[in-house]
């Protein structure tokens, strides 16, 4: 899969698999070359060299053939031979020709054979070595043979040695080209599907994970974007939440709004009821305030709160309703002024979760008491109903747990835990909910 193919409906500019194919085949480019061109100018000397160790050793050959004095008749006989080693030229020591196909005169080459140094001397044409004839008892030099070589029989070997070689780097460049290609692809691949997974958490798909790759690199981008979709999965999850926690939350301040608005419109004590109104108003928004930051994980960090004046408030909240249904609330605060860490706002909501929870799901008076343990303080709120069954004991605080209970506990369990306190299932068998928190330092 090329990755200038459109992925997600989105074009990736950028080809990996080209990139890393070009990379690859350009390594193996500059290696063919870095190494074939020495080569390639080594051949050319090896046949080189090769040509002139022939020339050399037929130089040889003739020269133990001919005997001394130089008689052009003998040489002719010698060159006519069946083991002759080859086509030669004598000179004798004045440079003139004496048998063989050579120039008359042997020029430079046979001059320096004649001085008693054997030379090599080479054109486009022919290849040829001059070697001097010696007297093996006086060493003097008494002649020269002169032997040649076509140059065409050392090009041709070369240009077959580069043949072959051309055809090696061809076959390797093939390899090498293949090798990119299923490199790239295995290269490419784990980026194509982190392209792909970021786009379906574009497209709101959070549950999808990108699958380890082996490459560090990529796995680690891969971790990071599967960490951000559970992040954002939780995100999405808290806000979907906040509808059903708004609903079942802003039930209790909505009616008691709608019961202030009722009286003001049927009586004449309108200043006194608009100011309840207004406070019930004001409570909704703090409410509303408190669950925008749980779902958005920004709950504010909790000052201190004396207790007394938090179990009063909350009495001066429900008492209307309590009357209303002939039923009672005892609020018994503690003997003596506590201050704990939590947010006004956010405690009194959990106090209205638990007593809207005990006037709906319970019977009899609900008492609210607080009293003093080790380091903190423990809120109770009890009542005298049937309580809650030992299956739902465990899953009471699970939201859409129980009849009913499972919103609002969900939320306020949330909250006190976000203001550094826990909220326990004291009792099934009569109810019984804590909420502890610790001590202001």
């Amino acid at each position: 899969m090329d990755l200038h193919h459109p992925i997600g409906g989105l074009p990736l500019r950028a080809g990996v698999r080209t990139q890393i194919s070009r990379a690859i085949l350009a390594v193996a480019v500059l290696i063919v070359l870095g190494l074939g061109l020495p080569l390639a100018v080594v051949v050319q000397r090896f046949y080189s060299d090769r040509a002139a160790a022939d020339l050399q050793r037929r130089a040889a050959e003739a020269i133990v053939e001919i005997a001394l004095p130089l008689d052009a008749h003998e040489l002719a006989q010698v060159a006519a031979e069946a083991d002759s080693p080859g086509e030669f030229t004598v000179y004798d020591e004045q440079g003139r020709r004496l048998v063989g196909t050579g120039p008359e005169r042997g020029g430079s080459i046979v001059e320096a054979a004649l001085a008693g140094k054997a030379s090599t001397l080479g054109n486009d044409r022919r290849l040829a070595l001059a070697a001097p004839i010696t007297d093996r008892s006086s060493e003097a030099i008494a002649g020269a043979v002169l032997v040649t070589q076509p140059a065409a029989l050392v090009d041709r070997e070369v240009q077959r040695a580069w043949l072959v070689m051309a055809i090696a780097v061809g076959v390797a460049l093939a390899g090498a080209a293949a090798l990119a290609r299923t490199q790239g692809r295995n290269l490419a691949a784990p980026v194509t599907r982190l392209a792909e997974h970021a786009v379906s958490l574009g497209r709101g798909e959070f549950s999808s994970r990108a699958d380890p790759s082996g490459i560090a690199e990529v796995d680690t981008v891969a971790d990071a974007l599967n960490d951000t979709a559970a992040r954002l999965a939780e995100l999405l999850a808290r806000e979907r939440a906040f509808s059903a926690d708004v609903s079942h939350q802003l039930r209790t301040p909505l009616t008691g709004l709608r019961l202030r608005l009722e009286r003001v419109a049927g009586t004449g004590a309108r200043d006194d009821d608009l100011g309840g109104a207004l406070a019930e108003v004001a409570r909704l928004e703090a409410t509303v305030e408190h669950l925008l930051a749980l779902s958005r994980d920004r709950q504010p960090v909790g000052a201190p709160l004396p207790v007394t004046e938090l179990l009063t408030s909350a009495a001066q909240r429900w008492s209307g309703r309590f009357d209303r249904v002939q039923r009672a609330l005892v609020v018994a605060p503690p003997d003596r002024t506590v201050i704990v860490r939590g947010s006004d706002a956010s405690m009194g909501q959990v106090l209205d979760v638990l007593i809207d929870n005990a006037l709906v799901h319970g019977q009899g008076p609900v008492t609210v008491r607080a009293r003093d343990v080790a380091g903190g303080l423990v809120i109770e709120v009890a009542d005298e109903g049937p309580g809650i069954s030992d299956d739902q004991h465990a899953r009471v605080f699970e939201r859409h747990q129980g009849s009913g209970h499972g919103i609002g506990l969900t939320l306020a369990r949330s909250i006190t835990e976000a203001e550094g306190g826990r909220l326990l299932l004291a009792s099934g068998h009569p109810p019984c909910f804590q909420i502890i928190l610790p001590k202001a330092d």
